[in-house]
């Protein structure tokens, strides 16, 4: 069995990025949990059957991002401050999982919702993750971001 201790370390973030790597994780544990009180918890957790009639939720965060879960999941997972080439690994593959998950989902919406969920993804562009009235754009500076070769960043101490 390997551990993520046991393989080569890829980042560590420095000490003073500390409170804010607490603030971007409270920030997504809060982003996920305000996205799921507006879901219906127990349908949510496969304890009850979906109604016939589901519901578009548009209001609350889901105003702001169409896939709330997915963006929080991600940011937890990218804001450990030491990764491993284990934990990147995983990381990668989960963020796969979500993204493939909001694919999928997003073209079930557009079968379920039709034109009313064509007209609620305008301006949620998916490359800058549904992220739209924040001011952001998916010409944004960050847009490339993952896929650039170029993997040095101002306070991260690369191994």
């Amino acid at each position: 069995m390997t551990s993520s201790s046991s393989t080569s370390r890829i980042y560590i973030f420095p000490e003073y990025l500390s409170p804010f790597l607490t603030l971007l994780q409270l920030l997504a544990v809060g982003l996920f949990a305000y996205a799921l009180l507006q879901k219906d918890l127990l349908e949510f957790a496969g304890l009850r059957q979906s109604k016939s009639e589901s519901k578009l939720i548009t209001d609350g965060v889901y105003r702001i991002v169409r896939h709330p879960l997915y963006l929080a999941g991600i940011i937890l997972i990218f804001t450990k401050p030491e990764m491993t080439l284990l934990d990147l690994t995983a990381a990668a593959l989960v963020s796969i999982y979500f993204i493939t998950g909001a694919y999928i989902e997003e073209r079930r919406l557009v079968s379920t919702f039709g034109d009313r969920y064509r007209k609620y993804q305008q301006g949620r562009h998916i490359e800058t993750w549904m992220i739209s009235e924040l001011g952001v754009s998916s010409k944004a500076p960050f847009r490339g971001l993952l896929l650039s070769s170029d993997c040095s960043a101002p306070g991260i101490t690369p191994l």
